[in-house]
């Protein structure tokens, strides 16, 4: 697009150009005088072209073929010239005119010379050779003056400056002659006409390469949503991999906590089992113990029911032992049962346990193969998983990319938008030099328009005039003249019969005034030279300093902010008068102009800027007041991190309410009022505070 742009505005420029310099051209042959191009309309010369538009001359020789030239340049070419009658009858108009006839080719005189004629650096269908006949070409002025002294009376030799030699006379051309020049602005125009095609060629190549430029971003465009939509399935993907495996592990913690359990709960009912198989040991041996009691208990029955009989006289004794026998006999059956009760309870429990047991035998040997199925899952998740995992390391490495080059395409957005600044800036000069060229062409008329009035006061004519000024008269020949005329009016006054006192008094008086303006000259010389000089060093030094401080700058910038670039810029170029301006960008913004940027991150900026300044040039301490103020807590303990490494060189002195900033400072003083009205000082000192801490 710049390309383009600059294209474009070339051939607009060469356009414009050309059609000046096509006026300039119509304007010096003629072409623009109304009255005399009707009576061409009228006349058989209407379809008749110019001398200058029918030449071809080669390159460098057009000044001096339009010097040398005895017939002008704006003469209508004819195959056949009209006789004088045919002339009469035309009515031609008070202009002048010349024709020029094709004929037969005129060789030049035969000349002692050795240098080449003129007329072999014309090419032209019309007759010239009459026109340029005699007239030969030096390649240098050195050759052409050593050539003046074998001229003959008709011969004449002529360089490519134009400066025209004859045996007894010279012609310079001056410097508006190569500015008039009507050859060397035909050939200016033909060389613009080959300019404009090639420009409009390339132009049209330019616009169909923005085309597919454009296109083909377009496209990348369209391919970098797709590749994001498929990211984001892609993420979308991996996020429910990860929760499915999250899932699925927490069910495996879950069965392994399990298992853990089940085997701390079969430990203790193992023990339980033991511990219940001892008691029930213990009671059987008791049960053991009370049924050799029963016996001996029958035994003894036995034995008194013997005795029964023998015993009548303690019959109320024996009853009575029998009764508390019976009682007893009584109790340990009541015992008895309850220890059978106690021993069929116990079995039963003893059943149930191992029921239990068994059936956690069972449900343990199915949680182990449960297990022992998990496995198979989770490698394919993690399988999954680590595909997903490269397909999303591929596709970051694919944003990467297109990252890169969207950071390739700002960094050009940004040199086309320094481009155009440029060049706006020289259209801007180009429209100021256009314009000072119209104003000095308005004020050229006007003073033109008022000559023409004041000859026409007079009983001149103004054609009659010019036809009796020399052809080599200058316009500063003219002044001049015009200046000794007058003088010379002014000297023909009064007699003055004290001139030879006054002219006495005034030339000492002009010789103290020469010494005067030598001395002011010398010193306006030395004062030039001591200003250049300065101006020099001025220079050199604001070169220096500036990309010290632009480097100090960049370096900084990124630590402050944690990344990000910035830099400074110069508005002009010439380095006495230009201003400066800070580009700055943080990390993560595309901010066009530093007024985009928040109250914090102007801050650093200008932190960044003045510590550069410091390391330029460091003082011996520096007042900060408060700068931490809008910052927030990641970026205080990014400035309190620069001044420490900076508190090396220089000695701060900070003004602050932020505790992270407080943390930094080897001593502190504060402002307190215990009492209304009443301020107070109060200083601490760190390190000592530190050690006070420590002992206690």
């Amino acid at each position: 697009n710049r390309e383009v742009h600059d294209t474009r505005t070339e051939l607009e420029t060469c356009l414009g150009r050309e059609a000046s310099m096509r006026a300039l051209q119509e304007a010096a042959v003629g072409a623009d005088e109304e009255e005399f191009a009707e009576w061409l309309q009228r006349s058989q010369f209407a379809e008749s072209p110019r001398l200058a538009e029918r030449i071809k001359i080669e390159r460098g020789w057009e000044l001096a073929v339009e010097t040398a030239l005895r017939i002008p340049l704006d003469a209508l070419c004819e195959t056949s010239a009209p006789n004088a009658v045919d002339i009469q009858q035309l009515n031609i108009p008070k202009n002048r005119m010349c024709l020029v006839s094709s004929g037969g080719e005129c060789s030049p005189t035969a000349s002692k010379l050795t240098l080449t004629p003129l007329l072999d650096k014309v090419n032209s269908d019309w007759d010239l050779g009459s026109a340029l006949a005699g007239v030969f070409i030096a390649d240098h002025d050195e050759q052409a003056w050593n050539a003046v002294a074998s001229l003959q009376s008709h011969e004449s030799v002529i360089t490519k400056s134009g400066l025209w030699l004859g045996p007894n006379w010279l012609q310079v051309p001056g410097a508006a002659a190569e500015q008039d020049s009507v050859l060397q602005r035909e050939r200016a125009l033909e060389d613009l006409s080959r300019q404009i095609t090639g420009l409009k060629e390339k132009l049209q190549s330019d616009q169909h390469m923005v085309e597919e430029a454009t296109q083909k971003i377009g496209a990348d465009e369209e391919r970098l949503r797709e590749i994001e939509k498929q990211l984001t399935a892609r993420n979308e993907e991996v996020t429910g991999s990860k929760t499915e495996l999250a899932r699925n592990e927490a069910m495996r913690d879950q069965i392994v906590e399990r298992e853990q359990n089940i085997a701390i709960e079969l430990n203790d009912l193992v023990k339980r089992s033991q511990a219940d198989q001892e008691q029930i040991a213990t009671i059987q041996a008791a049960l053991g113990d009370l049924g050799q009691q029963l016996a001996a208990l029958n035994k003894t029955h036995q034995e008194l029911d013997t005795t029964r009989h023998t015993l009548q006289s303690n019959l109320d004794t024996v009853r009575a032992n029998w009764r508390e026998v019976r009682e007893k006999k009584h109790k340990i059956a009541l015992s008895l049962e309850g220890h059978k009760t106690t021993a069929e309870s116990l079995r039963q429990q003893i059943a149930r346990s191992a029921q239990q047991q068994t059936e956690l035998s069972t449900r343990c040997e199915e949680l182990k193969l449960a297990l022992a199925s998990q496995d198979s899952p989770q490698n394919d998740l993690r399988s999954q998983l680590e595909e997903a995992l490269k397909q999303r390391l591929s596709l970051e490495n694919l944003l990467g990319e297109a990252r890169k080059k969207l950071q390739a395409l700002e960094a050009d957005t940004r040199s086309d938008d320094e481009a155009r600044l440029i060049a706006e800036q020289k259209v801007e000069e180009r429209k100021q030099v256009l314009e000072q060229a119209r104003l000095e062409e308005r004020t050229i008329e006007v003073r033109l328009q008022e000559l023409t009035e004041r000859i026409g006061q007079t009983d001149f004519e103004l054609q009659a005039m010019l036809s009796e000024l020399p052809a080599d008269l200058s316009e500063e020949q003219a002044n001049e003249t015009l200046e000794k005329t007058r003088a010379k009016i002014a000297r023909l006054g009064a007699i003055n019969l004290a001139a030879i006192d006054e002219f006495s008094q005034l030339s000492e008086r002009k010789e103290y005034l020469d010494k005067q303006y030598e001395d002011l000259i010398n010193a306006l010389e030395t004062l030039e030279g001591a200003i250049r000089k300065i101006d020099k060093e001025t220079r050199t030094r604001f070169r220096e300093t500036f990309d010290k401080v632009n480097s100090g700058f960049q370096s900084l910038f990124p630590t402050l902010f944690g990344g990000g670039h910035a830099y400074l810029e110069l508005l002009g170029e010439d380095l006495l008068d230009t201003g400066v301006t800070v580009m700055a960008r943080p990390p993560g913004k595309r901010n066009s102009t530093i007024h985009l940027l928040s109250g914090g991150e102007k801050a650093l900026t200008a932190l960044a800027f003045v510590f550069s300044l410091f390391e330029l040039n460091p003082a011996p301490f520096c007042l900060l007041d408060e700068v931490d103020a809008p910052l927030d807590d990641a970026n205080v303990v990014r400035l309190s991190d620069m001044l420490k490494s900076m508190s090396k060189q220089v000695q701060f002195m900070y003004i602050s309410h932020n505790k992270i900033t407080m943390e930094i400072a080897e001593q502190l003083i504060g402002v307190t009022m215990q009492e209304a009205g009443v301020s107070r000082l109060v200083s601490v000192n760190m390190e000592e505070a530190v050690e006070m801490a420590q002992a206690s």
